[in-house]
């Protein structure tokens, strides 16, 4: 069966200026990590790297040698764009097999080990489940523990919401580091999610999504203090 790593890296972002040319190591930007980590897991047939940034397109660097570097069409390089659509596009633009199993994995979750791509293989080749989505616990920020607001008067969200966290069902929440599905379903359903659904659960310190200041401040202190497990 057929595996191929699909890694999109737009340049725009508003909320971090160059957001997928990162180094938190101060050495390989996030993208740069990611392809690495996918050629040595050693199950990937195809690399692809969706992008519009220059460097990632013309570098000669021996990383990109057996990349496929798809330049990105300008529609979906807004903020606007749905990942989805890029997906489809890079599905579609780079030849995938229908039958091939698609790894969707965000430069902005870095905190991948190898243990999590064997892991997830596992799943695929023993489990019959159509998706696998990666996941945390969503732990102090249980549903069970919110509210909503009309005017100036709070509701909570589930009545007798004063429970300990132990007797709370775990609840969890995407992390962004794997969306894994295969080609043919996607180009059906367009979604992610394709039942059945496996979840692979990642610890919070693996989970950081760099969306924002605060996202990469938490990331730069992982690393700094090595606190990745």
């Amino acid at each position: 069966m057929e595996h191929v790593a699909l890694i999109p890296a737009r340049a725009g972002s508003k909320s971090i200026i160059n957001k997928n040319l990162i180094r938190l190591d101060g050495m390989e930007t996030i993208t740069e990590k990611a392809v690495k980590l996918a050629k040595t897991s050693r199950i990937f047939k195809k690399i692809i790297l969706s992008s519009d940034i220059e460097y990632f397109l013309d570098s000669d660097n021996d990383i990109w040698g057996d990349v496929v570097r798809h330049e990105r069409p300008d529609k979906l390089c807004t903020d606007a764009a749905l990942m989805k659509d890029v997906v489809k596009d890079a599905i579609e633009s780079c030849k995938v097999e229908e039958d091939a199993w698609v790894w969707l994995l965000q430069p902005t979750t870095p905190f991948r080990k190898l243990k999590d791509f064997r892991q997830i293989k596992k799943k695929l080749d023993t489990s019959g489940c159509r998706s696998v989505i990666s996941l945390r616990d969503v732990e102090e920020t249980h549903p069970s523990r919110m509210y909503t607001i009309h005017g100036d008067k709070a509701f909570p969200l589930k009545r007798g919401n004063f429970h300990n966290k132990q007797d709370l069902n775990p609840v969890f929440i995407r992390n962004g580091a794997f969306y894994v599905f295969k080609a043919k379903d996607f180009l059906i359903k367009e979604s992610f999610f394709i039942e059945p659904c496996h979840g692979h659960v990642m610890p919070y310190q693996r989970s950081v999504n760099i969306d924002g200041p605060m996202d990469l401040y938490i990331a730069k202190n992982i690393i700094e203090k090595r606190l990745v497990i």
